[in-house]
């Protein structure tokens, strides 16, 4: 399955408005006065959001091993001084560092330290946008965390308070990955088939081309190559190189699932080319792919042995398209043949 990744979303959009939300929320100096923790709270918000901004910027860099060192103090502030609080917004940059330190040491614990606190956002008076995000998260969290019916059940919660039509796309898009991993493939592709319908326009060239890369691999799952094929040749009209779902944006649960992606994406490039040596070696990569998928799936997967029918199948159109090119070949050969012999005296 590919995600959406929202949680980086979210700490670029925090550090870009933090100026403004940190103008319109700042307590008036009788309120300090008053009450000491409202100007601690601000002074934390204001030295958070400047980790965060570097971090974004070290991602745009690509500087992978500063990354840690800026969590880390973004942590070490954010444990003395929001776990406790009642504040939604630290709570909800708590577990967004949770959840960034988890990209960086892969310790599952870290997932389930940020789910809480997305919770406790979720559950407070903050703005619907905010609450949404939560949500999104932390279904993001049980995703990785293999929970897919809390995973489905928490985007079910984030839709019924958010009608932007923008985040419901995702949203949709985002829950039908739980219903694939469920094994629940008409949910999947109705979510997917959904998403794409309330999806504005502007999302199409995309948000849109990563969830028709999704209802493709969902309409295959169902048994319909054929329309699963043509997504991906749509999705392929936006975007040639396939960069969406290649993006550091995006993860795959389980990991082995890209495999699947990859075969598609050949096997479309296999049937659509017109040169023959590149469909034969489409072919060859799709089913070398599909043997991937097969050999790092479980006993269990669900998909499995759909993998291995595909596997067979890729095979077998590689055989016919060989078998036509060595025919064409044969007829070129005895054209060139007779060509060649002096014609007969009479």
């Amino acid at each position: 399955m590919k995600r959406v990744l929202t949680v980086l979303g979210l700490l670029a959009g925090m550090t870009a408005s933090s100026n403004a939300q940190s103008q319109s929320d700042d307590p008036s100096v009788w309120a300090r006065a008053a009450q000491p923790s409202l100007a601690i709270d601000a002074s934390v918000l204001a030295q958070v959001d400047s980790y965060m901004s570097e971090l974004v910027h070290l991602r745009l860099e690509r500087q992978l091993r500063p990354k840690r060192l800026v969590l880390h103090n973004a942590l070490r502030l954010l444990e003395r001084h929001a776990a406790g609080s009642s504040d939604p917004r630290l709570r909800l940059r708590l577990a967004l560092v949770y959840y960034k330190l988890f990209d960086v040491e892969q310790e599952a614990t870290l997932l389930e330290k940020a789910v809480p606190h997305f919770e406790f956002v979720a559950a407070s008076n903050a703005p619907v946008a905010m609450r949404t995000d939560a949500l999104k998260s932390a279904a993001i969290c049980f995703a990785r965390l293999g929970e897919h019916q809390k995973e489905t059940e928490t985007y079910d919660r984030a839709l019924a308070i958010d009608p932007d039509p923008e985040t419901r796309a995702v949203l949709l898009a985002n829950q039908a990955e739980g219903f694939m991993a469920m094994g629940l493939i008409v949910r999947a592709v109705r979510g997917y088939r959904s998403s794409l319908q309330d999806m504005p326009g502007a999302m199409r060239s995309e948000a849109g081309v990563s969830t028709l890369w999704r209802l493709a691999v969902g309409l295959d799952r169902s048994g319909d190559l054929r329309n699963a094929i043509e997504q991906v040749t749509l999705a392929r009209a936006y975007d040639r190189y396939d960069r969406a779902i290649n993006n550091p944006g995006w993860f795959y649960v389980p990991w082995y699932d890209r495999y699947w992606y990859s075969a598609l994406g050949y096997w479309q490039t296999a049937r659509t080319s017109t040169d023959l040596e590149v469909r034969l070696a489409a072919y060859q990569a799709a089913a070398a792919a599909f043997g991937l998928y097969i050999r790092n799936a479980p006993e269990n997967d669900p998909w499995r042995a759909l993998a291995s029918s595909r596997l067979n199948q890729c095979e077998r159109e590689k055989q016919q398209v060989a078998a036509g090119r060595r025919r064409v070949h044969t007829k070129r050969a005895i054209k060139a043949s007779r060509l060649s012999y002096p014609p007969p005296r009479r």
